[in-house]
């Protein structure tokens, strides 16, 4: 990206620097699972995500925290779903 200085010369910038967004719908829907099973769930809520319909992110220790719209909050780990609010 080319920029004007104040003198009137041309100058190369970089565009600002973005955080990696790990809470992305595909950042953690397309993550590899071993169990057939649980990665056909996590694509499933991984669709409510793009819809809209709930947000998700993926915690320190890979488990993922995931609010739907209604108000429920569930931790997903990687052996069970629990609901915490």
């Amino acid at each position: 990206m080319l920029s004007r200085s104040p003198g009137g010369k041309s100058r190369a910038t970089r565009p600002p620097a973005q955080a990696p967004r790990r809470d992305w719908p595909d950042a953690i829907a397309r993550q590899r699972y071993d169990d057939p099973a649980r990665s056909l769930v996590m694509q499933r809520i991984g669709e409510l995500v793009r819809d809209g319909i709930a947000e998700w992110r993926l915690l320190g220790n890979h488990d993922v925290e995931l609010r739907l719209a209604t108000g429920e909050v569930f931790l997903l780990s990687s052996r069970t779903i629990t609901r915490i609010g």
